[in-house]
């Protein structure tokens, strides 16, 4: 964990007798001592408070004086079933911003982007991953494509493709080159592609549809 100097500092520590190994208060509040960069400090005062038990709870303020890069151990003195122990149960590290709270340090931009990825999902999608649009996205898709202008297309679009359907039914003639239909680019003069037609002297022609 990293803390700035000024911030709130919490911890949590157990306590259980040496005997049984069972779950126990201390005989009175265990005693909290803060180390800074090797020496005792009495000035970063630490309390202790039970919350259930054989657990207690660790609070207290960092000091405003402590410099980023100094490091602090946590350590607890304890008294269980007429047993005495010490031992240190956190150690972390003084930094010049926490970002934990982005905001509070100044970064904003900084805590744009934590707000965004805090609003990733925990599993989300891979690459590659199927998706499926709800009703509103679907009938966007559809009408996007419906508007969409086939002059965006026609450079790369395939002979066989959807453009070539659109601009044969508006951009083709059968004049432009013998025994042809010569389908054009959205601009009327650029060739598109060439179909052959066949024709027959005693097929009944299409006068209209109904």
């Amino acid at each position: 964990m990293l803390y700035r100097s000024g911030d709130l500092y919490h911890a949590m520590f157990c306590t259980q007798r040496f005997d049984t190994g069972a779950a126990s208060d201390a005989d009175s509040i265990p005693l909290v001592t803060a180390t800074r960069n090797g020496t005792d400090d009495s000035g970063f005062s630490l309390t202790a408070a039970p919350i259930a038990t054989g657990r207690y709870a660790i609070s207290g303020t960092i000091p405003l004086g402590y410099l980023p890069g100094d490091v602090i151990q946590v350590s607890v003195a304890a008294t269980v079933a007429g047993v005495s122990g010490t031992a240190v149960v956190d150690q972390f590290r003084i930094v010049a911003v926490n970002l934990s709270d982005p905001a509070a340090a100044g970064l904003s931009d900084l805590a744009a982007i934590k707000a965004r990825t805090d609003a990733l999902p925990d599993d989300p999608a891979a690459t590659g991953d199927p998706m499926t649009l709800t009703v509103a996205e679907r009938n966007a898709v559809a009408d996007a494509l419906l508007q969409r202008d086939v002059s965006n297309v026609e450079a790369a679009a395939l002979e066989h493709s959807l453009c070539f359907v659109v601009l044969a039914m508006s951009e083709s003639n059968t004049t432009a080159n013998a025994n042809c239909l010569t389908v054009f680019r959205s601009d009327g003069v650029t060739q598109f592609a060439q179909k052959t037609i066949f024709t027959s002297s005693t097929a009944v022609p299409i006068t209209g549809v109904g």
